[in-house]
């Protein structure tokens, strides 16, 4: 009975970490980045589908990307620092090198946690004839800002 109660124990003490991450996993357009780019770095579909929003999931059906083609995005994404700017629902993450021409990712808040929008990304983010982007919106036009971030 008391190696039960150890086992037990131990479960819990190894399992506590992690339940108390759960609610926050999702809680920032930073945190969600991160756990998108690990699930890039490791091949991982089922979590990067989690990070990203119901809509662009729907966009994806049927053409899920390869572990070799998530882990060829990580390649691109490791090491490089960015900033983000949101404002309550939305969010934008820049790059800080090379921000004119590296798009940013953009965000959306989607039942109270932050996802990437990938079907926003692909209809609103353009490159102009010096393949600088810019996002458009419906009565407005986003250029990056200037390079550092700012």
């Amino acid at each position: 009975m008391k190696t039960y109660r150890i086992i037990g124990a131990s479960l819990i003490l190894l399992l506590l970490p992690d339940l108390c991450v759960m609610g926050q996993v999702y809680s920032s357009p930073q945190k969600t980045f991160e756990i998108y780019k690990e699930a890039a770095r490791i091949g991982d579909v089922k979590i990067y589908l989690q990070c990203i929003t119901e809509d662009s999931r729907k966009m994806l059906a049927g053409q899920l990307p390869s572990k070799e083609v998530l882990q060829q995005e990580y390649s691109f994404l490791m090491g490089k620092e960015y900033a983000v700017k949101e404002t309550e629902n939305a969010a934008i993450l820049y790059f800080k090198k090379n921000t004119d021409y590296e798009p940013p990712y953009l965000f959306l808040r989607e039942k109270n946690v932050w996802k990437i929008d990938l079907k926003a990304m692909e209809e609103k983010i353009f490159f102009d004839e010096n393949k600088k982007w810019y996002i458009i919106g419906e009565r407005f036009l986003i250029p990056p800002p200037k390079e550092g971030g700012k």
